[in-house]
């Protein structure tokens, strides 16, 4: 993870930027993830596999702390395609957390 220098440092969260990695705090706008995680904002990364011509929906979410979950939404074949050992079921939740030492 590297952390995040504004472009605009005087702007405001929500000011439109090229960089994807700021996240946008919308607390309560981000659905299930917002109740079940407690995310105030995530990071969306849309991954197309050329092989299978599927589309993978992976999140990396937070609150005011910091990051603190990382999601993979969509099906089993996700899961494989990120190398996760696991069984899908609705979604896959992993818990981390990242500090800057």
């Amino acid at each position: 993870i590297i952390e995040y220098e504004s472009k605009t440092p005087k702007g405001t969260w929500g000011d439109e930027e090229l960089d994807l990695t700021k996240p946008i705090q919308q607390a309560g706008m981000l659905g299930y993830r917002s109740e079940r995680y407690n995310w105030t904002y995530d990071i969306e990364f849309k991954i197309k596999d050329d092989r299978s011509g599927h589309t993978h929906w992976v999140y990396v979410g937070g609150d005011e702390k910091g990051i603190n979950g990382f999601l993979v939404a969509g099906k089993q074949e996700s899961l494989d395609f990120c190398k996760i050992d696991a069984t899908m079921k609705d979604n896959y939740f992993l818990p981390i957390s990242v500090s800057r030492n």
